[in-house]
């Protein structure tokens, strides 16, 4: 966890655990690796304000936890072993890491063939390829959905890969892991913030705002950035936190890996960010700016 905010020390929100198993006790090693594609990876600065929420998930770990995020952009399954990435992963893998294992957005990508993958074919194949390799090196491997995309009809957020979700859930049973529906998690987030305000957690800019951000921008968009896949900031900490929430639910051990001050956390029902996903996002924007500088 980067920092503790004194808006939720006053709150209350951190509570004493001197009795609750450590990571120790469910033979975790406290490293958590995470797979996937842009909607996790890390971006430059540069590219602010994306952010994938692989990038952030630290601010809501333990200081004894360390986040590796191996997420890369553009990747599926396929690409993704294929580039020698898998290979880098596994080698890294050691007794008690914990691997969440993401993917799907690209993999649904038929007009590529490149890095196209069936769900119901070379994409559960990968999945369970990982999660088996991830168990015999001693780790503890997450099968997730992928998140979802910013698809709204009619008000109601739709899901925009049916069959990978369900190829993931699949792929989880085989391998006998936990699989956690990313996709329903970050649905309802979405949903939760509505049609409009939504679009402040994805890559919506105006021509104005992407001036003032890095060239690329504007080199690549003559018009307004309409982005309902790739998030900013605020949406990626969303994200972030809500994995943190949910994750425990199919896998206990993760919580003694959360930082204390965000183990009882709401659910998110309303449009309304939370404290700690403003704290969050702002922090990562801090962060870069020193960068920069």
């Amino acid at each position: 966890m980067r920092k503790l905010t004194t808006l939720m020390i006053a709150a209350g929100l951190i509570t004493a655990c001197t009795n609750s198993p450590a990571k120790e006790d469910y033979g975790l090693s406290g490293r958590i690796i995470l797979t996937g594609d842009s909607t996790a990876s890390t971006y430059l600065p540069r590219f602010t304000p994306r952010t994938g929420w692989g990038q952030v998930f630290d601010y809501f770990v333990t200081d004894e936890a360390e986040v590796i995020n191996l997420a890369a952009d553009g990747r599926s399954t396929k690409t993704y072993i294929e580039e020698g990435r898998w290979d880098t992963l596994i080698e890294q893998v050691g007794p008690g890491d914990l691997v969440l294992l993401t993917f799907g957005h690209n993999d649904a990508f038929k007009r590529s063939e490149r890095r196209y993958a069936a769900a119901d074919g070379a994409f559960r194949e990968n999945m369970i390829r990982f999660a088996n390799e991830v168990q015999q090196k001693g780790g503890f491997a997450v099968i997730m959905s992928p998140v979802a995309r910013r698809n709204f009809k009619d008000g109601i957020i739709r899901d925009s890969f049916p069959d990978y979700r369900a190829n993931a859930e699949i792929a989880a049973q085989q391998s006998g892991i936990p699989f956690f529906d990313l996709t329903g998690v970050s649905m309802a987030y979405v949903q939760a913030m509505g049609v409009e305000n939504s679009k402040k957690d994805f890559m919506w800019l105006t021509v104005d705002e992407m001036g003032a951000l890095d060239p690329v921008y504007l080199q690549r968009n003559e018009t307004d950035l309409q982005d309902d896949t790739h998030f900013t900031e605020l949406g990626a900490c969303g994200i972030a936190r809500t994995i943190a929430r949910e994750l425990p639910a199919v896998f206990p051990p993760f919580k003694t890996l959360i930082a204390n001050a965000y183990t009882s956390l709401p659910p998110i029902t309303s449009g309304e960010r939370t404290a700690e996903i403003q704290a969050c996002a702002k922090d990562e924007q801090a962060k870069r700016k020193a960068a920069m500088e």
